[in-house]
């Protein structure tokens, strides 16, 4: 039942207007140019997409929908020359780095097109203007359909003798903020949240990285406002169970308890449902496997943070063990944990390595070190 309910949550928060304030969420496009497939960004805000104006000009070139660009500087306007070629500046089907949501910044455009004039709300994003699907249409005289199965926006338009006629295909594809063509890691803090959650996810935020939060009940009750957090900047929530008690030492009814109340405390606080369980102490057996449908997983990278409260200590076993892939364990209920994150965070980017939730390394990887179901 719940891995219903998270599958109906996680459709709705993909293709509808759920986005939290000032951002966007960013999406990739995937279309044809000359037998090339290209790939490119769009930006959903509040149910509308948004496109760069050069990427439309570019699909649509040398078909009986293209248009040329111009800029009139004394009027700030954008001038559309309809049936012209478009020249590429080179900077079309641009794709961004790092996070799904991006930063936004609304602006005013004057297009011109046919002696007709539009005012338009446009989004600056990355230094590029977006322009709403629908202006961009309704200016070309365009109309667009959507085919939910394929997750295609087809351009098209009458013909002459009045038939509809396809111009260009877009498939909206899921975000990807992965680069599997290189290494990465994943910081996962478990028995949270707390009061040191919050400088964690400062730093993280600051050097556009992500990390796993595996959380227990009664922490997750009283921190709702950092579960928000966690969930607004990209990071991941995962299940740490209710109490934090050993499951070998559970009956079945008791394993489902501790996991499943932690699943209502994070879905009523942020509208996600964990998609991962990490068993206190690590601790499983064939039972507790068979009583838990989520997947679960451990880690390959213990920096006994619990242990030595020592930054230090904690920053040198994650530096001197890095490596592609690594499942790294701290805990974010320490101020010395927040402090080591705080080194730790810029290093591993300084050395190339990405830093990603669990679930972003099993898309990268397919299994991850530490997995165990």
């Amino acid at each position: 039942m719940i891995k219903k309910i998270f599958a109906v949550i996680f459709f709705c928060l993909l293709f509808t207007s759920a986005v939290w304030a000032d951002t966007v969420e960013r999406y990739q496009g995937k279309s044809q140019l000359d037998d090339n497939t290209v790939y490119f960004d769009l930006f959903n805000f509040q149910g509308t997409n948004y496109f760069s104006l050069r990427d439309i000009a570019a699909l649509l070139n040398n078909s009986e929908c293209s248009f040329s660009m111009e800029y009139d500087n004394e009027n700030n306007a954008v001038i559309i020359n309809r049936n012209e070629e478009y020249v590429s500046t080179g900077r079309e089907f641009n794709k961004s780095t790092g996070k799904k949501k991006t930063k936004r910044e609304s602006c005013i455009l004057n297009v011109k097109s046919e002696n007709t004039d539009f005012t338009l709300k446009t989004y600056n994003i990355n230094n590029r203007n977006y322009i709403a699907l629908r202006d961009i249409c309704r200016i070309l005289e365009l109309n667009t359909k959507w085919d939910a199965n394929t997750k295609t926006i087809t351009l098209w338009y009458y013909d002459d003798m009045g038939e509809e006629t396809d111009i260009c295909n877009i498939t909206v594809l899921p975000p990807v903020i992965v680069d599997k063509s290189k290494p990465m890691v994943a910081l996962t803090f478990d028995d949270g949240p707390s009061v040191n959650t919050g400088r964690i996810l400062d730093t993280l935020e600051k050097y556009n990285g992500v990390a796993t939060f595996f959380v227990t009940g009664d922490n997750a009750s009283k921190y709702g406002d950092t579960l928000r957090r966690i969930v607004d900047e990209e990071s991941q929530i995962g299940n740490h169970t209710y109490g934090h008690l050993r499951l070998t030492a559970l009956s079945a009814d008791n394993i489902k308890y501790q996991v499943n109340r932690v699943q209502e405390i994070v879905a009523s606080a942020t509208g996600v449902y964990p998609t991962v369980v990490r068993p206190p102490y690590g601790s499983y057996n064939d039972f507790v496997k068979a009583n838990i449908d989520l997947r679960m997983l451990n880690w390959n990278v213990d920096t006994l943070d619990w242990k030595t409260r020592n930054a230090q200590s904690t920053y040198d076993e994650v530096m001197n063990t890095l490596s592609d892939g690594n499942v790294i364990l701290m805990h974010d209920l320490y101020s010395e944990t927040a402090d080591a994150v705080d080194k730790i965070v810029p290093e591993i980017i300084n050395r190339g390595y990405q830093l990603v939730t669990v679930d972003q390394l099993i898309y990268a990887k397919g299994t991850i070190k530490g997995q165990i179901k």
